[in-house]
């Protein structure tokens, strides 16, 4: 396989490099360098394998593409990878953007992941006394402790999803124009649709009527309700947009 040089195109290239950036953004301990391999500064074979590459590419100094995941500050996402590999528990000022509540809790953190171009930590939640996953850009703040906990017994190929529905969720069903069929690809969708007019018909499981209601005003006309059970419905959205009305009353 290596007799040769690889040959790849630039879409290869690219995708190559940010893929590499992704996975070095993964190791806590990575410290920068200048990509030469030489002296105290040595960014590792990672790093300079991604710098040749880049220059390859045309972009001397690494900069042929810009990885952009969520809106994670830093300094979090530095302290949950820390507390990850020292299996350290952390302490999490958390916004549930379901619930629409802002909640202090500990958790010991498994494991940091990408989903969907979002920072995601997958960790067991003392006061949810199970394993729960939380989107990093809703982390307000994160502070490791000194207490350890035991490695999880999870399979290797037990994957984590950023969300699960089950049949106990209510469910609601909306008939999407073209400019709001991006919510397919964005939230729970069980089954849907596309009728000949171009609109999609969409089930959606629902996990809080909070986050139904910001759905339902941030479609505005582009949805419409066909089914939902009581409360859940045309009901929730004008109750929803009379408190918003009522902010801006003189």
């Amino acid at each position: 396989y290596f007799a040769r040089p690889l040959r790849l195109s630039g879409a290869e290239a690219i995708a190559l490099v940010a893929a590499g950036r992704t996975l070095a953004a993964l190791d806590p301990g990575a410290e920068p360098g200048d990509g030469d391999g030489e002296g105290d500064g040595d960014p590792g074979p990672l790093a300079r394998g991604l710098t040749k590459l880049s220059a390859a590419l045309g972009a001397a100094g690494g900069d042929v593409v810009s990885i952009e995941l969520g809106q994670a500050e830093e300094e979090t996402r530095r302290v949950l990878a820390d507390a990850v590999a020292t299996r350290r528990c952390v302490e999490l000022d958390y916004y549930s953007y379901g619930r629409d509540a802002r909640t202090h809790r500990v958790v010991q953190p498994h494991r940091l992941f990408i989903d969907d171009g979002n920072w995601y930590l997958a960790a067991f939640c003392r006061t949810a006394g199970a394993t729960r996953v939380f989107r990093l850009d809703r982390i307000r703040s994160a502070a490791a402790t000194d207490e350890g906990f035991e490695a999880p017994a999870v399979a290797a190929d037990d994957e984590v999803a950023t969300f699960r529905t089950d049949d106990a969720m209510p469910r609601v069903v909306l008939d999407l124009d073209p400019a709001a069929q991006w919510v397919l690809a964005q939230y729970p969708v069980d089954s849907h649709e596309t009728r000949p007019d171009g609109v999609v018909r969409a089930t959606l499981a629902v996990s809080a009527s909070a986050w139904l209601e910001r759905l339902l005003v941030r479609l505005g006309d582009s949805a419409r309700v066909v089914d939902a059970p009581p409360g859940f419905g045309d009901d929730l959205r004008a109750a929803a947009a009379r408190r918003i009305l009522a902010r801006y009353a003189p």
